[in-house]
């Protein structure tokens, strides 16, 4: 399973295809969600680009491996943060 596949089943998204950039960061506009859960999926999306982006330079210029589930914890427990901090909504579930 990779990272897109373990964000949309913890986000509860359907099945989303993305071919470019652009669209990881429309993907929100896609996934039939409103109001704050938009907001919070468009968060994840560009969460999720700086994660990988990390992830790839850690291994081009460190030559630090890493797996796709550090990645996608790394996204959730960030994400989280993000949540918790931005959101004025400050439970989380």
């Amino acid at each position: 399973m990779g990272v897109e596949s373990k964000i949309q089943a913890w986000c509860k998204t359907s099945n989303l295809f993305v071919f470019s950039f652009r669209d990881v960061l429309e993907v929100y506009n896609w996934c039939g969600l409103d109001g704050q859960r938009k907001e919070v999926s468009h968060g994840v999306a560009i969460l999720s680009c700086w994660i990988i982006w990390k992830a790839r330079s850690n291994l081009i210029f460190s030559r630090k491996a890493f797996s796709i589930n550090d990645v996608f914890s790394e996204i959730r427990s960030l994400g989280f943060v993000w949540y918790h901090n931005r959101l004025k909504n400050r439970s989380i579930s």
